[in-house]
């Protein structure tokens, strides 16, 4: 393959990349299971000096795949803290936790991730759906812009032509494969945290269980 051909297939390939990037991190933002990443574009304003949510505060994800800790790094920081997480999440429940025993004057932000019921169920797939589609035609229009550039630029070299585009169309495929991966894992994703929302309130048309009652109320007193 001649230089001219592995330049512009490096070229077109970055810019797929950057796609599936793009798409990774949008689909992290509808977030069903907790994932740090969403947090990445949390930034605080503290005096005259913009900074990014990883200078100011630890943040984790505990065993379980529905809940965030964010740990300030200095205590007087929790509350700017809080607000910028809620102006990006609004939909996060918080609550502050110490970080050691009761006496603790540290504390911690747990936030919770919101429930999949069948309203959110249906909004997260028509807005992944249309994320993935967004996605899609950008690699098809760059596929195509690349294909009229070597047709343009290999005119009379049958040969390398086609070598230039069986690559091409393998990058193509290549990059659709792995947009359509991430689509079914954020469905299945979607589907879980529906599921795990059905289990939760099977129950609430017919009962209150009172242990989460009570365990809900001794939680907020903390």
């Amino acid at each position: 393959m001649n230089v001219f051909i592995t330049s512009q297939i490096e070229s077109v390939e970055k810019k797929m990349a950057g796609y599936h990037a793009l798409l990774s991190y949008r689909y992290s933002n509808l977030c069903v299971k907790a994932d740090p990443s969403s947090l990445l574009s949390v930034t605080l304003v503290m005096g005259s000096t913009e900074k990014d949510i990883e200078e100011v505060a630890e943040v984790a994800r505990p065993k379980d795949d529905y809940h965030l800790i964010v740990i300030p790094k200095v205590q007087d920081f929790i509350m700017d803290i809080n607000q910028a997480v809620q102006v990006a999440h609004p939909e996060f429940k918080v609550e502050q936790k110490p970080l050691g025993d009761g006496n603790d004057q540290h504390r911690f932000l747990l936030y919770e991730m919101p429930e999949v019921d069948k309203d959110r169920r249906d909004f997260l797939n028509q807005a992944v759906d249309s994320l993935y589609d967004e996605c899609k035609a950008r690699i098809e229009a760059v596929t195509n812009e690349q294909k009229m550039t070597f047709a343009e630029f290999l005119s009379g070299k049958p040969e390398e032509l086609k070598e230039a585009n069986d690559q091409l169309n393998k990058s193509h495929d290549d990059y659709m494969a792995k947009i359509q991966s991430l689509l079914n894992q954020k469905r299945q994703e979607i589907e879980e945290g529906y599921q795990r929302y059905l289990i939760t309130h099977e129950n609430d048309d017919t009962q209150t269980n009172s242990f989460d009652v009570t365990s809900s109320m001794r939680l907020s007193d903390e």
